[in-house]
Order: C-alpha cells, then structure tokens, then sequence
C-alpha cells in the first residue's frame, strides 16, 4: 500500500521521502489500526517557513494556498491508492491475504 501511495502521490508533482528517513516523533492510534487492518499512515508536507508544529505560527501557514494545495494532493493520493486496490487482482489478493492473516493470527507475506 505504501509502494502504491508514493507512486500516486508523485503524479501531481510531489516528491516523495522513504520513511526512514522522514518525519519522526509523531504520536497517534493508528499502530492500533494496523493491528487489525492493512495501514498505511502518510505524511504530506507543505512550506512552514520551519515554524514548530502546534504553535500560533505554523497555524498562520495552515491556512494557505500550499496548506489548501497538500489536502488536495493527498486526496487525490489516497483516492488513486484506494483505486489501485480495488481494480489490481494482484494488488488486491495480497492485501486480503494479509487481511485474512492478521485476523487468523497467521503472517502473509
């Protein structure tokens, strides 16, 4: 799903960074999620001009065109993504696979 994401968040020009080497220090439920279903959690950025996450300025960039512009693009993203799932037999088999693993307590790979 991953694979599949990066790919469809390039079409409309963005760059996409592995996520190793990407943002760190985020908290939220979705490991949970993803004990129960296949997950993915993206991360889309847009200029802050590097103001700090939860405070009045990086509010102010929030509100932009490019802050508009990154809840487009990521979207569209999933929405690609989502399609790829559902209309690739190969794509598809491997992720109910995995579904049907995590619900039966079995690894697919």
């Amino acid at each position: 799903m991953a694979s599949l994401y990066a790919d469809a968040a390039s079409r409309p020009g963005r760059t996409v960074i592995p996520s190793e080497q990407g943002m760190r220090g985020a908290s939220t439920d979705m490991g949970n999620v993803s004990h129960l279903v296949p997950s993915i959690h993206p991360f889309i950025g847009y200029n802050t001009n590097n103001a700090t996450a939860h405070h009045p300025e990086f509010t102010r960039y929030g509100t932009g065109d490019g802050a508009d512009r990154a809840v487009l693009d990521g979207g569209l993203a999933m929405a690609w993504t989502a399609l790829a799932l559902a209309t690739d037999a190969s794509h598809r088999t491997s992720l109910l696979g995995r579904l049907a693993g995590r619900q039966t307590g079995t690894t697919v790979n």
